[in-house]
């Protein structure tokens, strides 16, 4: 992540990435003078596969940055879950780079240092 340009406008765009490691889909987001903030409000319309809950920004930083994101599809950990590649016990992904795929949420703390925590919130209605 770098400081972003404060004269460019906010926006992240969504779309193919080039084949990774063994020809494995993968999307990229790449985002431009964005708050954590605004792209935690961004990320479940741009991948509503992984981010399938509201997302919440809870980082604190303030800025706005321009990054990029690489990651594999969700057919993609899937089927290396299948083949017996990365499974933790609970059948939730564990790390799935010994097959060339990385969850959404994998890239994201590897190439930003964002985290991405799931927790119960109480409802704001």
């Amino acid at each position: 992540m770098k400081q972003a340009d404060a004269s460019e406008r906010s926006r992240c765009t969504e779309g193919a990435a080039p084949s990774g490691v063994s020809g494995m889909p993968q999307r990229m987001i790449v985002c431009t003078n964005t708050t954590p903030a605004q792209f935690a409000e961004r990320l479940h319309g741009m991948s509503p596969q992984y981010a399938n809950r509201p997302v919440v920004d809870g980082t604190g930083i303030d800025g706005a940055f321009d990054f990029s994101v690489t990651y594999s599809t969700v057919r993609a950990v899937q089927a290396a879950i299948h083949r017996g590649d990365g499974e933790a016990g609970d059948g939730e992904p564990d790390s799935t780079e010994p097959s060339g795929v990385t969850t959404l949420f994998e890239a994201l703390e590897k190439q930003t240092g964002l985290k991405v925590v799931t927790e119960k919130r109480r409802c704001r209605c």
